[in-house]
């Protein structure tokens, strides 16, 4: 059982490294999945649907266990309004969509591509796998959803991610402050400034737990309307509104994450084992 489980587990890390990778190249394309009425109309597939206070949420009986869609309605109305509070966004208007798949055939099926999970930020919709082996109960796609039909879109792509991976408040289970301060000791992160110049060429393994703790240290310190200065703006929004530079706030950030322990953290092992053999 013990074997089955960590097969399980890194097989599922695995997919969700494929995830990011596979993300990343159609979004940074334009792509965009189908919308919601179009799926609902598409007779291929009896979606059920269940409502909460600000979810729609869709799946199909046959496939989807009952207790997934219970957990999925207690934890995302959980996560909806912690995530609000830390956006400080008071209401959003829109009701937000989720499709629980249970196969990414059909996910390909349906979105044109294979992946654990996917937004479409316009239709306020997200599409993610939930079966034995992968349950995507984290609000990162919902984070993305909100803060770019609430604030606008960005080209600060490392903020956009970093910001989504702070909503979960950890990646991987392990503290985004001690995971990062683990990846300086390896050697692993990448300097701020290629990542914020070139996201989507650093190994995403690195970048998006790295971009998360460097986005909860600047909204932690300097708030949150620095990050939304940023998020229009760019980072020169340090020199105009802090009088620091980007490589200071970088010194900054190293500062505090060597205060947090990180011990117990054996990252860079799991990643290194998720290809399976």
């Amino acid at each position: 059982m013990a074997n089955l489980l960590k097969f399980r587990m890194r097989r599922y890390l695995f997919l969700l490294l494929c995830l990011l990778s596979i993300t990343m190249w159609f979004c940074n394309r334009g792509y965009k999945p189908h919308n919601k009425d179009d799926l609902l109309s598409n007779k291929t597939y009896n979606w059920q649907k269940v409502a909460t206070q600000h979810f729609d949420i869709y799946f199909e009986s046959g496939f989807m266990p009952n207790n997934y869609v219970d957990s999925a309605k207690t934890i995302f109305e959980r996560k909806y309004s912690e995530l609000l509070k830390s956006l400080e966004i008071a209401t959003y208007d829109s009701r937000l969509n989720l499709f629980m798949i249970d196969t990414r055939d059909k996910m390909k099926n349906i979105v044109g591509m294979e992946t654990n999970g996917l937004a479409n930020v316009e239709d306020n919709t997200v599409f993610s796998i939930f079966n034995d082996n992968v349950k995507t109960f984290g609000i990162h796609e919902f984070c993305h959803i909100i803060t770019m039909n609430d604030w606008g879109k960005t080209d600060q792509i490392w903020l956009s991610e970093g910001l989504a991976v702070c909503s979960d408040n950890a990646w991987w289970s392990f503290d985004l402050h001690s995971l990062a301060d683990y990846l300086l000791i390896k050697g692993k992160l990448v300097p701020v400034k290629e990542l914020i110049e070139n996201f989507y060429k650093c190994q995403s393994s690195i970048s998006y737990p790295q971009s998360g703790s460097f986005v909860k240290f600047i909204k932690e310190k300097y708030g949150l309307d620095i990050l939304k200065n940023l998020w229009k703006n760019g980072t020169s929004v340090f020199q105009k509104s802090l009088n620091k530079s980007l490589s200071s706030i970088e010194q900054e950030w190293l500062e505090e994450i060597k205060k947090h322990e990180n011990s117990n953290i054996d990252y860079l092992d799991k990643v290194s084992s998720l290809i399976p053999k």
